[in-house]
This record gives structure tokens, C-alpha cells and sequence, in this order.
């Protein structure tokens, strides 16, 4: 009995919200879809620790490395993944400096660009719902306003302030949608950002773990000008 009723108030509510309260239905309704897909997403990274990932790093290029291992990186999540393609890559193409680097900047813009899909919408959900819902109150506010004056003399107080709780709906309704969107977005922009940081690492990382192998094993000329004058 009481869902009847309150769903009775709801239509009665959403009716006289007009066009815009419909949209921003449809904007919660795709916000909410939204949050729950990428929180699930999010609730699921392993970054790992950064001792392991150092460790694992260190270990790159060297073939003793077996394929277990690096199916286990690939299942640990986007730095993992990306550990592992940059193993592959480096055995495969055994890349110039500069060309490594390129490549693997690519592929952590790549990475994050998947975790990135959703929000910019999100954002703009938050951003544009109070927008709309303070559109709705300013047409319902003109359109009771309107009815008060073709009621000329015969106008009702009552009748005016009933008009204006009506068009303050969309206003409520708006903000309702846009705080937790906000909430939201911000918590799975700093997540991206975590990301961002970690796979910055690890490409700086390996990177100078293969300059310093490519190092040139040479004796200080000036240790060896040394021995001479001191023999």
C-alpha cells in the first residue's frame, strides 16, 4: 500500500516538474549506471607494491625470466600488463632508446585511456544537472508568474506559491544528481591519477634499468694516467 502511495507521489511529482525534471531523470538514471561500472572497475586494481614491481623490473630483458612469470604480470592488473608487454616488446624488437621510450609513453596513455572511458560523461552530468534543474525552476517560475496576471484581480496567493514549489522541484532534483556525480568523479579521477603516477614509474624505471645495462664498461682514463705516473 505505502510503495503505491509513494510511487503515486513520485509521477505526481515528475509531472509537474515538466520536460526538464525528465531529463534529469534520464541523467541520474545514466549517472548511476555510470558510478556503479566504474567503482566495480576501480574496486578491482592491483597496482601491486612498489618493492615487487622494482624487483620485477629489475629483472627485465634477462630471458631466465619464465613465461609463467610473465603470464602472472599480465594477470596483475594494468601495471602488471603493462611490466609484461614492455618485457615482450624489449625481447622482440630490442628498441633504440628514444624508440622505447615512445612506446612505452603510447601504451600507458593507452592504459589510462581505458580506465578514463565514462568519466568525461560523468563530469558532465555533474556539472550540467544543477545547470538544468535551475532552467526548470526559471520557466516554471515564469509560467506561474504569467498565470498570476491573466488571473488579474482574481488572482490567489496560494495559487502563486503553489507555482513556485513546483518549479523549485528541478532545482532540488538537479542538485540531488549533481553532488554524489561529483562525489564520484572526484574519487575515480584521483584513482586515474594513482594509475597515471604508477605507470609513470615504472617507464622511468625501466628505462634507466636499460640505459644502465647499456652502459659501456670503460676504466676511468684518468685512474689509468694515475697508475702510470704513480709505476
Amino acid at each position: 500500500m505505502m510503495s503505491s502511495i509513494d510511487m503515486g507521489v513520485a509521477v505526481d511529482l515528475l509531472q509537474r516538474g515538466g520536460p526538464v525534471l525528465y531529463v534529469l531523470v534520464a541523467a541520474s538514471v545514466t549517472a548511476l549506471a555510470l558510478s556503479l561500472a566504474k567503482a566495480f572497475q576501480f574496486a578491482r586494481l592491483d597496482l601491486g607494491s612498489a618493492a615487487d614491481n622494482a624487483e620485477v623490473i629489475a629483472r627485465i630483458g634477462d630471458p631466465a625470466v619464465s613465461i609463467e612469470s610473465r603470464d602472472a604480470m599480465d594477470a596483475g592488473g594494468p601495471l602488471g600488463h603493462f611490466i609484461g608487454d614492455a618485457f615482450e616488446f624489449i625481447e622482440r624488437e630490442r628498441p633504440a632508446p628514444a624508440w622505447l621510450e615512445q612506446e612505452l609513453r603510447h601504451r600507458a596513455d593507452k592504459t589510462i585511456g581505458h580506465f578514463e572511458k565514462g568519466l568525461p560523461l560523468l563530469a558532465s552530468i555533474a556539472t550540467l544537472s544543477p545547470l538544468l534543474g535551475l532552467l526548470g525552476t526559471v520557466i516554471g517560475m515564469i509560467s506561474a508568474f504569467v498565470e498570476l496576471e491573466a488571473a488579474g484581480n482574481l488572482a490567489n496567493p496560494s495559487s502563486l506559491s503553489g507555482g513556485i514549489w513546483e518549479a523549485l522541484i528541478t532545482t532540488a532534483y538537479g542538485l540531488a544528481v549533481a553532488i554524489p556525480t561529483t562525489v564520484c568523479v572526484h574519487y575515480f579521477e584521483e584513482r586515474l591519477t594513482e594509475i597515471g603516477r604508477a605507470l609513470e614509474g615504472a617507464r622511468v624505471n625501466i628505462c634507466g634499468v636499460l640505459d644502465h645495462e647499456r652502459e659501456p664498461r670503460v676504466s676511468d682514463p684518468r685512474r689509468i694516467e694515475q697508475s702510470e705516473y704513480a709505476a
